[in-house]
């Protein structure tokens, strides 16, 4: 009897193809397409395993009903085919047919020991290997259960591979279990090891650290003792926008790193053959004079002072260009701090026809360019009011520490010092002239980072400075003797 493998409309010249072909050599071959009920009852497993419909109770049934041959799955089923048997190998080794969407290379096993023949469609597959019949010898029988779980596994892989594991380990590995006693037991003893080290280093670093924690307790003591006299300057500015005291702090950090960074070189005339500190200080004296003269503030004093020094330590220029490269210093500081400053023309003329106003335009692009266009630099008065706040200086004592500190940009020997500390140099012999006591107490100390031990050298020469200075001709001290700055350049000197 023979089965038609393919449905309806299959061409002609295939028709030869597709019947069933019978082994050469043998007295009977067993068709595979003669076997269509072993066929279509491995795939009616291979459905119940994968739809999960009918569980292992279909394929169980199955098994006992003698179906194992094809327990390892079979094709999908195709529009207008039949189920399709797998193909076979030959028997003296040569080489299998090529996998497709039609075919696989499973073996299918079978209790017998008989050949099985093949039938492929040709549609999905060239001519030439469209169908072929291979004949190769048939394993040995395989029990039934081993065919399902083999079936299950390959669906399933991962949970019925670890089980199967599990329960073959103790077949294959009797010693397994000793074995293991045995690692679990090293392991054990490690761990407890590695705990007992671990639990020994946290002792000692608990020591370690109460030991810490007891010093800066102690420290912390130390500091609460010494700055229980200190009094919070801004606590009075708290509701003041205008005070900025959210930001106090922070911005003399910032200006303390900045007094650093920003520092001149204190000999930076020393290798200048044409400009000596003598025509610095006649210059600057005469800048102080066109600052009174055009009602100018004390910044743009600060300001032009440190452009005419930061240019000049960085290049040299000759000794009758020096009143050229004071002048514009001057007018690119009052364009920098002033809101209303005076024209160029009248910066040009108070040099008596020494600058004209294309060469201070020129020089004022020169000297842009060759201190790189920063000019917002640290000057010593914010540090000055901030160390008068502290000190709790009236007017009167604060005008005369700015009158000091107003007159120190003349004297190059001061440029060692830093801005900070120049303004709180002024702030002490300030207090001392006009005889304030404490001097110096915890409160400024604390805001000003300078003790009094640290101050008395440049409040010393500070002094000297003002004894060796001529009020009669000097602008500054003409500016400060007027009733509007409380006369505080008349005060008398104290030896320090």
């Amino acid at each position: 009897m023979t089965t038609r493998v393919f449905s309806e409309n299959v061409p002609p010249a295939q028709a030869n193809v597709l019947r069933p072909k019978v082994l050469p050599g043998k007295s009977s071959g067993v068709s595979v397409a003669s076997r269509t009920a072993n066929g279509s009852s491995a795939y009616n497993i291979a459905a119940a395993i994968d739809h999960r419909k009918s569980g292992r109770t279909a394929a169980t049934k199955a098994v006992a009903s003698g179906t194992t041959a094809a327990c390892a799955g079979a094709l999908p089923r195709q529009r207008g085919m039949a189920d399709v048997a797998r193909p076979t190998y030959a028997a003296d080794g040569a080489s299998a047919l090529p996998r497709s969407r039609v075919q696989s290379d499973v073996r299918l096993p079978s209790s017998s020991t008989a050949t099985a023949t093949s039938t492929l469609p040709s549609r999905t597959l060239p001519p030439a290997m469209s169908m072929a019949s291979v004949a190769v010898p048939a394993p040995a029988a395989v029990p039934a259960s081993s065919l399902l779980f083999s079936s299950f596994a390959t669906l399933h892989p991962q949970p019925y591979r670890s089980s199967a594991a599990a329960v073959a380990a103790p077949a294959v590995f009797p010693s397994l279990g000793e074995e293991t006693r045995k690692y679990r037991h090293e392991a054990e003893s490690f761990h407890a090891t590695a705990v007992a080290f671990a639990t020994e280093e946290e002792d000692d670093e608990a020591e370690g650290d109460s030991e810490l924690v007891l010093e800066e307790d102690e420290d912390q003591e130390q500091m609460d003792v010494a700055n229980s006299s200190v009094v919070d300057i801004d606590e009075a500015d708290r509701g003041n926008p205008l005070q900025c005291s959210e930001y106090i702090d922070d911005i003399f950090e910032y200006l303390r790193r900045a007094e650093v960074e920003n520092r001149i070189t204190p000999e930076y005339l020393a290798n200048n053959q044409d400009v000596r500190p003598e025509h610095r200080q006649v210059l600057l004296v005469w800048i102080s004079s066109v600052l009174v003269r055009f009602k100018l503030s004390s910044e743009v004093l600060f300001v032009a002072t440190d452009i005419f020094d930061r240019f000049l330590s960085t290049r040299t220029i000759g000794r009758g260009r020096l009143q050229l490269l004071a002048i514009t210093a001057l007018f690119i500081a009052s364009k920098y701090e002033e809101l209303r400053f005076p024209s160029i023309t009248d910066f040009a003329f108070v040099t008596d026809g020494n600058a004209k106003v294309d060469e201070i335009r020129r020089m004022e692009r020169l000297v842009l360019a060759q201190i790189g266009y920063k000019l917002g630099l640290t000057s010593p008065l914010p540090f000055l009011r901030r160390f008068s706040k502290a000190a709790g200086s009236d007017s009167r004592v604060h005008t005369l520490a700015k009158y000091i500190l107003e007159l120190t940009p003349c004297f190059y020997s001061l440029l060692h010092y830093k801005p900070s500390q120049l303004a709180a140099a002024s702030v002490y012999l300030a207090r001392h002239m006009t005889a304030t006591v404490p001097v110096w107490h915890s409160t400024v100390r604390h805001y000003s980072g300078y003790t009094e031990e640290a101050l008395l050298p440049c409040a010393r020469e500070l002094n000297q400075l003002l004894a060796s200075l001529d009020h009669s001709k000097n602008h500054v001290c003409r500016k400060y003797a007027s009733a509007t700055l409380l006369g505080v350049s008349k005060l008398p000197l104290v030896p320090l």
